[in-house]
């Protein structure tokens, strides 16, 4: 029997992926997903990519509840660094670190949480922001 690979590992691989991104392109940044943006991917109920240069360029997946939880980003990812909240109705925030060896760009992921990003917690939003590396 083979298992499925998770939300969190195809995110972690769709995030090494994007870290072969050199110019922050439209076009580069689809050609390095490897997968179309429409329908989103992974169980995302939308899927935006913003072209720019790296550190501006990003990939935004916006989940529904339950589809991904902080523990998955966790076990994915390692620990993560806990972001500062810009407002009393903002999103908790987390941001994890991703690279390649060799890759011209390197990923700041952040998961957005409506509540306070306890394991079991669903995520709202990932960005996957190409910086570089």
């Amino acid at each position: 029997m083979h298992d499925e690979p998770s939300v969190a590992g195809e995110l972690r691989e769709m995030g090494e992926r994007l870290c072969a991104v050199a110019t922050g392109g439209e076009a580069e940044i689809h050609g390095a997903l490897g997968i179309p943006a429409d329908p989103p991917p992974l169980g995302a109920s939308e899927c935006l990519v913003t072209a720019g240069e790296l550190s501006r360029a990003s990939v935004e997946l916006r989940f529904p509840a339950g589809a991904l939880t902080r523990s998955e980003l966790d076990e994915t990812f390692g620990a993560a660094d806990v972001l500062p909240r810009t407002g009393a109705f903002a999103s908790h925030t987390l941001g994890y670190q991703l690279r390649v060896s060799g890759a011209p760009a390197r990923i700041s992921l952040y998961a957005r949480f409506a509540a306070t990003p306890e394991p079991e917690t669903s995520v709202n939003s990932v960005l996957l922001r190409i910086d570089p590396a």
